[in-house]
């Protein structure tokens, strides 16, 4: 098996920011994060809001693996798209909202998932 972590993260989710940006297509890309990032995110999300908002902002860089924000044809890196996405409060929430309903924060909600 070829070894490249860019491309066997188990879970990866697309979200689509096109409609903060009148349309035009744009999207990230996310991975799962690491063991040691999911488990400092999750004591965040239990401490409160604004600590795992601030957690994720940190994260995020290194969480997008792919997007397609440009500038003058040139492919920015995913610090620049996390300053983009930051500018944009609804857009941030929104990425927020995303990146938390796909992860494994909340141990109420997975046991909630685990009797469905």
């Amino acid at each position: 098996m070829e070894i490249n972590t860019a491309k066997n993260f188990i879970t990866t989710e697309k979200i689509d920011l096109s409609r903060f940006f009148g349309g035009e297509e744009a999207f990230i890309v996310i991975r799962e994060p690491a063991k040691i990032e999911l488990l400092d995110l999750t004591k965040a999300y239990q401490g409160d809001e604004n600590k795992s908002a601030e957690y994720v902002g940190k994260l995020l860089p290194d969480l997008i693996i792919e997007h397609n924000f440009t500038d003058n044809t040139k492919k920015v890196n995913s610090k620049k798209v996390v300053e983009i996405i930051d500018s944009i409060t609804s857009c941030w929430q929104y990425v927020y909202n995303e990146l938390t309903k796909v992860l494994p924060l909340n141990d109420e909600e997975n046991e909630e998932d685990k009797k469905k």
